[in-house]
């Protein structure tokens, strides 16, 4: 596919009483997608972190691997030097924790992270760990790792458990 060079920059616009609109000026965000696109960079904001989506392309469709065949993997970030892609899996985007992934890609496309392995008591102490082993960790957990995805202080370091 073919994809015009296309140069934009997010706008946040703060509106009176602690209500904030969120102008998504991207070169594309599939409409199913955009809520979650839109709370990262709330919570981006609210941590003091300034995100740049004006390079990104976030959309779902069915990721394959090598062989062409289905894959297990459910999200992906391929960056270029012009776009960076999010991608989420067509299957997965049925019925799967949209924001848990959106945020774990949105962690590698726009936060420059990495995954991190590390384990305490064998609970995953990141959101940018690579693999959802409990549906229910997320949502339990929340806050916890949106504080260690957006603070520098709380980030993970790869360690055994």
């Amino acid at each position: 596919m073919f994809i015009k060079e296309i140069s934009c920059t997010a706008i946040l616009s703060v509106v009176t009483m602690s209500c904030m609109t969120i102008n998504l000026n991207a070169p594309y965000i599939d409409y199913r997608l955009e809520p979650y696109v839109k709370s990262f960079i709330y919570e981006a904001n609210k941590h003091g972190v300034n995100v740049d989506i004006g390079r990104l392309i976030v959309k779902i469709d069915r990721i394959i691997d090598k062989d062409n065949k289905d894959s297990d993997t459910i999200g992906l970030c391929n960056m270029s030097n012009r776009l960076k892609e999010i991608t989420i899996d067509s299957e997965y985007a049925k019925s799967g924790n949209l924001e848990e992934v959106i945020y774990h890609e949105m962690g590698h496309c726009v936060l420059n992270r990495e995954h991190c392995i590390t384990k305490i008591n064998k609970k995953r102490v990141s959101l940018m760990y690579p693999y959802i082993e409990d549906d229910n960790d997320y949502a339990s957990n929340r806050e916890r790792y949106i504080k260690e995805l957006f603070n520098e202080d709380e980030r993970c370091v790869n360690t055994e458990d």
